[in-house]
Parts: C-alpha cells; structure tokens; sequence
C-alpha cells in the first residue's frame, strides 16, 4: 500500500488533542517508569505556531542502567515501532489506533539517540526557525511523505549543526537558499530524526517529484555511508 502524502492538519486543533493525549499519557508512563524518566512532548506539536501533521512524539529519557527495564515495561503496553532501529539504548513505540497518531522514543541519557528533545528546545527558541520551518511544510504539503522526510531531515541536521552548513530557506516555489553548505557537508546519516524514525535504506524517494527533491537524490548519493549505516527517509 503506497504511503499518504504530508497532509497539514489544522494548527490549533491538532495542538489540543496532542496536549490532551500527551497529559493522558505522561500519567501513565509516570506509573509504569521510574520516578527518574524524563518524558517530554517534542515534535511540532510542542512548538509555538508550528504547523503540524496532528501527530503526537514524546521522547522518554532514562538513565543507561534503567534503559533494559524502562523497554521491557513500555513493550508490556505499547507496540514496537518496527519501522524503527533498536540497539541498547533506543527503542520507539507507537499506539495504533491512537488520535492523534502516538509515538514514543526511549533513550539512554548520554546515547547516541539521545538527541529528539534538542530540535524541539532549539525551535522554541528562535521563532525565525518556526518560520523557515513552516515554510517547509507548506512546501511539501500534499507530496509524498519521502520527499517531505528528505527535506526535513535536511534542515534537522542544519539547525542541529550536524551537517556544517547553513540552514536553508524555502520560498513558495519550492526554491532554497543558501545550500552550499550542505551540498559540501559529509556526514554520519542518522536512521532516525523525529520525522517518523523509520529506518529507510530499502525506500527510494520518488526523484520526479520536485527540483529540490532532485537535488537531495544526488545529493545522497555522491556521499559515502558509513559501513552498516542506514539512513532516514522523515523525533
């Protein structure tokens, strides 16, 4: 079955039912979680005057030694993710049938993945970023998730300084600029950068789909990936 397209779902509304679902939530985790879990509601829904699919993504942050009881206590009640990576300090849940749609990140503080709360906490800050970021969204609005996930990966790294170059602005015809500085970067590709964190090595992007997207194709490809390395399609 082909996945949907980025569908923007209504600003206000969608930030109700994810506080909702989050508060709901959280009581729950908090009784099945150490008393030391931090839980936190990233994503656009957690963002002032950030567009958004309507989907909820909480992150919950526990200590390495508590992270093999914190994943055998929330696999007793959540699904696993399987689209997503697993190691020994990452593992992501969803609740199907959920609304709006759930997803949660168990990380180990200090890991490797522990990193979805940082794009969250840097978008609060700078409303400019809310700006380009939403820009984004509109952009690829009623695209095919695939494109959509390339580009916002793109700017993820940008904000987060992963990829060394600046962050792109998108204009209402799907134009970018600067860039050069993410054509030249060379970087480690993360499997997971809270935009679905799917694991999408065996997905290819629909290269028809926009210059940009056609940009990101050779992009992609002109760059070495590190041995047994996977990348992200779009806490």
């Amino acid at each position: 079955m082909a996945e949907p397209s980025l569908r923007l779902a209504d600003m206000e509304a969608a930030r109700e039912a994810a506080d909702r679902l989050f508060a709901a939530t959280a009581s729950r985790l908090k009784q099945l979680l150490s008393d030391q879990a931090e839980i936190l509601h990233i994503g656009a829904t957690a963002i002032p005057g950030c567009l958004t699919k309507g989907d909820l993504d909480i992150v919950v942050r526990v200590a390495p030694d508590d992270f093999a009881a914190a994943d055998q206590a929330l696999s007793a009640h959540y699904a696993r993710n399987s689209g997503s990576v697993r190691t020994g300090g990452f593992s992501a849940f969803e609740q199907p049938g959920s609304s709006p749609p759930l997803g949660i990140q168990l990380t180990a503080l200090g890991g490797e993945y522990d990193v979805f709360h940082l794009f969250a906490e840097r978008m609060r800050e700078d409303p400019d970023l809310v700006v380009r970021y939403n820009a984004l969204k509109r952009r690829f609005d009623g695209q095919p998730m695939e494109a959509y996930r390339e580009a916002k990966s793109y700017f993820i790294r940008a904000v987060l300084g992963w990829g060394g170059g600046s962050i792109p602005r998108f204009t209402a015809h799907g134009g970018l600029s600067p860039v050069d500085g993410l054509r030249r970067a060379r970087y480690r590709a993360r499997s997971i950068l809270l935009s679905g964190f799917c694991c999408a090595e065996s997905r290819r992007m629909d290269r028809r789909d926009t210059r940009f997207g056609n940009d990101i194709w050779r992009i992609r490809n002109r760059q070495r990936r590190p041995s047994g390395s996977c990348t992200s399609g779009p806490p």
